[in-house]
This record gives C-alpha cells, structure tokens and sequence, in this order.
C-alpha cells in the first residue's frame, strides 16, 4: 500500500481506513488539527448514460490526478468506490479544510470533460487530544456529504459547521425505523419462458416529513457505515415473511452485514416453524458483499437453501475474479448486473458480455435474471441470449406494497 501511495497512485477503502487509522493513533497526531474529506461525483451516473462509460472512467481518471495533484507530501488520497473519492489533510484547520474542498470542487468543475459537479462532506479532528477512530471519521464525513446532496450538491459540508449536524442522517433513519416512515415497494421478475410473473422482489424507501420519498442511494450506504442496515433488512423481511405467507415467491436482499448477524436466520426459523412455506422465500445478496464475506456468505447461504429458501447472487459480473467462488456457494439463480444491461442495445461488448455470463452461468446449473430492462429492444435482447428472468421499467415499476398486497405487474 505505501509503495502504490509514494509512486502516486491511490489506495482503495479498506487500505485508507488502515493507513488514517495508523495515522491518528500516533499522539502527535491528535495535539494538531487535521480533516478527511469525502467527494463525490454529482449525478456521475448521467454521464455513463448519456455518453458511454469510457467518458465516465476518463472522467473519474481526470478527477483522480487533481486529486493527487492538489495533495501536500503528507496527505492521504483515496478512491472508495466508484465514483467516491476520499483525502485525508494532515495539520490542517477547519478553514484550510474548507478552502481545499471548495478547490477540489472548482477543480472538478473546470477539468472535468464533460464538466460535472461534485460534493464533499468534511470531518474534522485533532487539536484536543481526544481519541477517535478512522470508521468514525468516515461516518462523520459521510453524513456531512449526504448533507451536501441534500442541499442540492455542488458545495462542501463540514460536520461541525452546525448543531447536530453529524446526528443528522443517524437520527433520521432510526427515527424512520421507530416512526415506520421506512416503506416497501416491490418490482415483479418475469420468467421469459412461462411469460408470467415469478416472483416479486422488495425494495425499501424513506419518507421525509411531507411524505416525499426519499430514494435508497440516499440513506442505505449511510446506514450501513452507521451500522443501521441489519434493523432495515429485518424490516424488509417481516414483510417478505408475511407476503410469502399469502402465498406470494418474494425476493429479498440481504446486506454485508446481516450475513454476519444470526437474528436474519432466527427470523426465517421462526417463520418456517409457524408455517411459512420456505419456497416462497428467496434470498438475494450482491457479490460484493459474499466476495468480502465469503465464509459468512457460505454459512449463510447453506443455512437458508438448507431450510428450502432460494437464493440468488445480485450484480453478477462486477467481480470477474470472484468466479471461482460460485462452487462453494449453493446459488440457484445470477442476476446479471446492470451495468451489462443499460446499454445492451448498443455496445457489442456488453451484448459479448452477457452472452458468456449466460453460458458461464448454465454451466453452473444456475438460472439469471438481467436487472434495468427499460425498453422493448433490450428485452428481445435478453429473449435472444437465453436469459431466464427479467426486471425493470419496462416490465413492471416498484409498486407500494399496500396492505399486505403488492401491486400487480405491468
């Protein structure tokens, strides 16, 4: 990690996270202030969309090098996800911090081809000596960055600027969960061979104090950092457990987290002993999550397949080197991600894509499902390349779930 930092590169999270943690235990450290800013693209997904995601990546290969360039000897910068990039300032004021994200922030503005926006939520530390924790700084920042999307973007948010402000998005969440402002929708799956619908699969929605809804991308990752995600999954499930009771095959999604949290499988359990018919039951978790939980992942996917759950893998596809691992894990269905699919119509290379991933997966014995279906070529598509399932707009939206009752499938 020291030697991809010193030649220029940047580190990925897991090695920031270690590389700040290390930092600030050393004493020195904590007597002068210092800042972790986080930055995030504005609306990045836009510019995959509409101009293809080799502008994207020169994009995010334009917002790293100002990144690296706008770093003194001894800050720390990161990429931590996709589109997310993260700095730590060592000796630096809250107004030093400030000035250099609103810098990056012009920055990003003016280098950026296409030009886009960008916002960055700031944590601050040091100075008094206290003790802190680089998964502290990160929630903290992160929820200054929710702030400066709330605000509309384009701007930096430092976490101290306002009372309770690193309350904000903690407080908002638990309060959706003990004031059941947390809400479910449900999308239909649509078996391509039997044209009916096999299964409907649960996503979950917040409310705001006028009842507008708020979409997931802003509050699940913060309620994951926050370690709010379990109570959510739980959530989720209760409604999947009483709409599979009604004799309903639901989907739903497990988080990182709740592979590693036993209450998920005393649920089902519980379910199951009070007469719950486990086919009707389907679980989905990303790659992602079972590639950096793999032994969680197994125990948990051989617990609920044993108990006669299905279970799918979601955003196949994004981990080509975790493939290897699908023989260690019982998986009846791959749900091809939709990056691969958004633009099917048009990229040789994802149609490519697809095909092998459909061939890969039967030779797993395994069924897949392509996500983002939005217009009737991309379903001939997926019709012509043996795909068994699909999801999105164009064949049914998310419907409130009412009453016990999903809306039916368009």
């Amino acid at each position: 990690m020291r030697e991809a930092i010193e030649s220029g590169g940047l580190c990925d999270r897991d090695q920031f996270v270690e590389e700040v943690e290390e930092r600030i235990l050393d004493p020195l450290q904590r007597e002068q202030p210092g800042a972790l800013l986080l930055l995030d693209l504005d609306a990045f997904h836009l510019v995959n969309d509409s101009l293809g995601h080799e502008a994207g990546d020169r994009l995010l290969e334009t917002v790293a090098a100002t990144l690296r360039q706008e770093c003194r000897v001894d800050d720390l910068p990161a990429r931590i996800c996709a589109d997310e990039f993260a700095l730590l300032l060592q000796r630096a004021t809250p107004s030093q911090a400030m000035a250099t994200a609103e810098r990056l922030i012009d920055l990003v503005r003016e280098r950026g081809k296409p030009a886009v926006g960008a916002s960055v939520g700031i944590a601050t530390f040091g100075g008094t000596g206290e003790a802190i924790t680089a998964e502290g700084l990160m929630i903290a920042a992160d929820i200054a960055l929710c702030e400066a999307k709330e605000q509309g973007g384009g701007k930096a948010v430092d976490g101290d600027s306002g009372p309770n402000l690193k309350l904000t998005w903690a407080d908002r969440i638990r309060d959706a969960l003990e004031r059941e402002r947390l809400v479910v929708y449900a999308q239909p799956i649509f078996d391509l061979r039997k044209e009916c619908v096999a299964r409907e699969e649960l996503l979950v929605r917040m409310l705001d104090e006028d009842d507008d809804v708020i979409p997931p991308s802003s509050f699940l990752p913060t309620a994951e950092r926050l370690g709010l995600i379990v109570e959510i999954d739980r959530l989720v499930l209760a409604k999947a457990i009483e709409l599979a009771g009604r004799s309903q095959p639901i989907a739903v999604n497990v988080s990182g987290a709740s592979l590693c949290d036993p209450r998920l499988i005393e649920d089902v359990r519980a379910a199951i002993a009070d007469g719950l018919n486990p086919a009707w039951l389907d679980f989905e978790i990303t790659e992602t999550a079972a590639i950096s939980n793999m032994d969680h992942a197994r125990a948990f996917a051989e617990t609920v397949t044993g108990m006669g759950c299905g279970l799918g893998l979601d955003d196949f596809g994004t981990g080509f080197s975790s493939f290897s691992y699908l023989k260690d894990l019982p998986i009846q269905h791959l749900k091809i991600d939709i990056e691969f699919i958004r633009d099917l119509p048009r990229s040789p290379t994802d149609q490519r894509l697809v095909q092998a991933l459909v061939q890969f997966a039967k030779a797993f014995g395994q069924e897949t499902v392509a996500e983002g279906i939005e217009d009737a070529e991309t379903l001939a598509l997926v019709r012509a390349f043996d795909v068994d399932f699909a999801q999105g707009f164009h064949i049914g939206k998310p419907a409130l779930v009412d009453d016990g009752r999903t809306a039916a499938a368009a």
